[in-house]
């Protein structure tokens, strides 16, 4: 963030960043006002700080909408999620830092446990897959949970194939799906590191760093 201004009546903030993304806060809480928390599919919508809107060809009218128990979830106390159409998961983050973990078939909630500070958020084989200040952990659909070791304050989080890429401040780490103990791979690099992740069909390693600049690997 390189400038914030706020607004006459001292209610409203807006951000600008070398992202290139303008973004609107509540100055008094603290939480987002433009903000897009969550993409559900079958039938295709996106539910955002205007409401919910229908990505479908023909948009279903409002009226005729019925809200299903993970839509007013994600209305009324989704802060962001992650959605995988394969496993029909949804991990939802709460305002109240609360994980969710929704079954978006059966429209019902798995499980819900404490996740504060939480700053990465993927959906991982059926469970969640985030990051806190003290390292990288894994929910699974039956609520047990994994630590990753040596990955406190992870930078970022990504997921290729079956290979787990964390960014810490000088190095990534790559895991493996059968394997959370023992890193794979252990690349040491420049400080700064902001995100790293596996390219789709080369496999090389892309890092992009706090200056701006991005390097393969």
């Amino acid at each position: 963030v390189n400038h914030v201004q706020f607004s006459g009546d001292g209610t409203r903030l807006v951000s600008g960043g070398d992202d290139g993304t303008v973004r609107l806060w509540n100055a008094d809480t603290g939480l987002p006002i433009w903000n897009a928390v969550a993409l559900l599919s079958n039938p295709s919508r996106l539910y955002s700080h205007r409401g919910w809107a229908t990505l479908a060809p023909t948009p279903i009218r409002a009226s005729a909408r019925i809200t299903s128990k993970v839509e007013q979830a994600i209305e009324s106390r989704g802060l962001f999620g992650r959605v995988s159409p394969t496993t029909h998961t949804l991990c939802l983050l709460t305002k109240d830092q609360k994980l969710e973990l929704w079954n978006t078939q059966l429209d019902e909630m798995t499980w819900q446990v404490d996740a504060p500070e939480l700053t990465e958020l993927r959906t991982h084989k059926g469970g969640c897959l985030f990051a806190t200040p003290l390292g990288i952990q894994e929910v699974d659909r039956k609520a047990r949970t994994k630590a990753f070791p040596k990955t406190a304050n992870a930078r970022s989080l990504s997921i290729q194939g079956n290979t787990i890429v964390v960014g810490l401040d000088e190095s990534v780490v790559t895991f493996m799906d059968a394997d959370h103990t023992t890193p794979a791979s252990v690349y040491k690099m420049s400080p700064g590191i902001s995100s790293a992740a596996l390219h789709p069909t080369s496999k090389h390693l892309i890092v992009g760093f706090n200056d701006g600049s991005i390097e393969s690997y």
